[in-house]
């Protein structure tokens, strides 16, 4: 075994200046958690179905295949490939506009920012100006 290597590691840090929180219930995560799951999945199927239906169809375009058995089972890999994809590809599409509308949701439903007594509206603050950083 060779002896352990010390190395010196130099880190930059930088001060965040400003942190907007949400409050997210548990029943908002847990739909959240589930839309991921499902559009992640989805991609995958359709990407899978996509690159089976796309390499069956070029075996079948390039390659002199007798009729018979072997010729209808690339026939029908092709085809279910495409319809596979097409289907988890909607999917996928769909689940990505459910997922950003559960954003949306999340981030409307923000109640006023800053200090009691001089609260402003999230509306009100992206017409803000920017803030230069204290300089210490």
């Amino acid at each position: 075994m060779a002896g352990k290597i010390k190395r010196e590691l130099s880190v930059e840090t930088h001060q965040i200046m400003s942190l907007v929180v949400y409050e997210v219930s548990l029943d908002d995560l847990e739909q959240l958690e589930v839309e991921t799951l499902m559009i992640s999945e989805d991609f995958a199927f359709a990407i899978f179905a996509a690159t089976a239906a796309i390499s069956f169809s070029v075996t079948l375009a390039t390659v002199d295949i007798l009729p018979g058995r072997l010729y209808e089972i690339f026939w029908l890999v092709t085809m279910v490939g495409y319809i596979a994809a097409a289907y988890f590809g909607i999917r996928w599409f769909r689940g990505r506009r459910t997922f950003r509308r559960t954003i949306k949701r999340i981030k409307e439903r923000s109640g006023p920012l800053g200090e009691e007594g001089r609260e402003i509206d999230s509306r009100q603050l992206e017409s803000l100006p920017p803030a230069e950083a204290d300089k210490q």
